[in-house]
């Protein structure tokens, strides 16, 4: 148990709640003493892209409210002797009673009922005020209670709760009996039993907040048990104020109520299916219930199909609103066939039969996810020189197939090497150090292209281009910077007489058009 200022509490909370204390504070105040979180549900929409026959899990937090939703209140007041003190804080603080409920819950209504022993005819149960949402009507019934009777220290409340029970609580609501007295009851009461007050209160779903008044002149509601078992068959409370403490744990007790959450089903297309790891969960209101949610789609479900479904949680077997309905969406993929990408691609040849080329090609699919192309010719292959059409294709379980085309393209953009050797005379005489006979060997390299075009330029006349020649040709070079640059048949081992104006030029082009830097023949001109 819990004492805080003379009151007990047999239920600590683990939430943001306003016991007695608290509540007395607020009602001296007006405002709350600490900011509740806003009930409902989260998340109140959901909105998924599913393949069918898949299913995903969704975390439900359904915050509940401090106080029941729709709540019908009836005060059931003890009017014997004893309760005098107790009544008067009633009725000083049953406005900020009624409001702070109000705050909490708009649609609450008010009803207030007494109670004393058989021996006092017909005020053994009086209503003083049925069920209403005029907080004027409830505070004029309460200030028109009045005291009396009691001969013995038992009363009648038993029979009382058994009147209650056929009240006409409104559909869909949460009653509430507010038992408030200091003395146990007399068993049976009026010819009924405890029993018979238990299962009728039970039959309508209703709460007893029992308010065992701490007075000096009788021995309390719970001095039989009875109150304990009361509330706990009813999923209530059980306070132990002082009189003048009263007002304060008729609000705490209408905030530290159980509630059972229900998630209930109201609309939801065939071929979505909506389960839950728990079919309720109870805590005290004003927290929160966890569920985990499993969608799950038919596997016959069409294929771009649009599905809905629509969830609301129940409060205490009671429908809470908007705030606590969920909705479902769920739009249905449609098995389209695999996304296949790879792309084309430009390397340098390596050599007279091209270039191996090592390309990235992937496949994505709505429904398999990541999938392995097949690629003609497949990567790392050996790929000629110019352009090759590669295909790539995947299929997916569905068997819808993909495809995507690429270019590999080898290309040649390195240019030859030419050289200019000089030859040996024919005669037998080797080349001196300037070469004064002008005998060469012409050469010409290309990585690529084994028989490049070698051409002869002249320094002296621009306009001379003669070739081409092919790799390992032999010339006799003159120079006469007076004569016109000429080309004539050679004889034995030379095979080109060259005359030019100036020094020769040898520059080779190979089949991709790439031009080698110049090599120059030097020769002194004719004497």
């Amino acid at each position: 148990m819990f004492v805080l200022n003379g009151a007990v509490r047999r239920r600590l909370p683990t939430r943001c709640a306003v016991l007695t204390a608290a509540v007395a504070m607020l009602l001296a105040a007006g405002s709350p003493a600490c900011a509740e979180p806003e009930a409902g549900v989260e998340p109140k929409s959901v909105e998924r892209t599913v393949a069918p026959g898949e299913s995903f899990d969704i975390d439900k937090v359904v915050q509940t409210p401090t106080i029941l939703p729709k709540p019908d209140v009836v005060l059931l007041i003890d009017t014997t002797g004893s309760m005098d003190e107790a009544i008067d804080d009633v009725r000083g603080k049953i406005l900020e009673i009624i409001d702070t409920v109000h705050m909490a819950q708009a649609e609450a209504h008010f009803a207030v009922a007494s109670y004393r022993d058989q021996t006092d005819g017909p005020e053994m149960f009086k209503v003083h005020q049925p069920l209403t949402g005029d907080a004027g009507k409830v505070k004029a019934a309460v200030d028109g209670l009045t005291t009396g009777g009691g001969d013995d220290e038992p009363e009648d409340w038993i029979n009382s709760l058994v009147e209650v029970a056929g009240f006409d609580f409104r559909d869909d609501s949460s009653p509430v009996v507010v038992l408030i007295g200091d003395a146990p009851s007399h068993e049976p009461s009026n010819g009924h039993s405890y029993d018979d007050a238990e299962n009728a209160l039970q039959d309508i779903g209703a709460r007893v907040v029992g308010v065992d008044v701490q007075t000096e002149l009788a021995p309390g509601l719970d001095a039989l048990d009875q109150a304990t078992h009361l509330v706990t068959a009813t999923g209530g409370q059980l306070l132990s104020p002082s009189p003048e403490q009263v007002s304060a744990a008729i609000l705490s007790g209408l905030q530290q109520l159980d509630v059972t959450v229900t998630p209930e089903i109201l609309a939801c297309d065939p071929a979505l299916n909506v389960s839950f790891d728990a079919e309720k969960v109870t805590v005290p209101s004003g927290e929160a219930a966890q569920f985990v949610e499993t969608v799950e789609v038919a596997a016959d479900a069409a294929e771009g199909a649009t599905l809905e479904c629509s969830v609301q949680f129940r409060l205490g077997g009671v429908p809470a609103g908007p705030d606590f309905v969920q909705h479902i969406t769920v739009h249905v993929l449609e098995d389209e066939p695999p996304v296949v990408t790879v792309e084309d691609k430009t390397v340098e040849a390596t050599g007279p039969n091209g270039a191996v080329i090592d390309y990235p090609a992937g496949a994505t699919d709505d429904l398999d996810g990541n999938l392995v192309p097949v690629c003609a010719p497949p990567s790392g292959s050996l790929f000629p020189m110019g352009d090759t059409k590669v295909t790539c294709t995947a299929e997916d379980s569905g068997g819808n197939v993909g495809q995507d085309t690429a270019t590999m393209r080898v290309v040649d953009t390195t240019a030859p090497t030419a050289t200019c050797k000089p030859g040996g005379n024919p005669a037998g005489n080797p080349p001196k150090s300037n070469n004064p006979d002008g005998f060469y060997v012409l050469g010409g390299k290309d990585l690529v292209d084994p028989d490049v075009d070698l051409y002869i330029r002249d320094t002296g006349d621009p306009a001379v281009n003669f070739g081409p020649y092919p790799d390992g040709t032999t010339i006799k070079l003159t120079q006469a910077p007076g004569a016109n640059p000429q080309v004539k048949p050679g004889t034995g081992a030379v095979d080109y007489k060259v005359r030019l104006r100036g020094d020769a030029q040898i520059v080779a082009i190979d089949a991709s058009d790439n031009a080698s830097a110049v090599a120059t023949c030097y020769v002194p001109p004719k004497p």
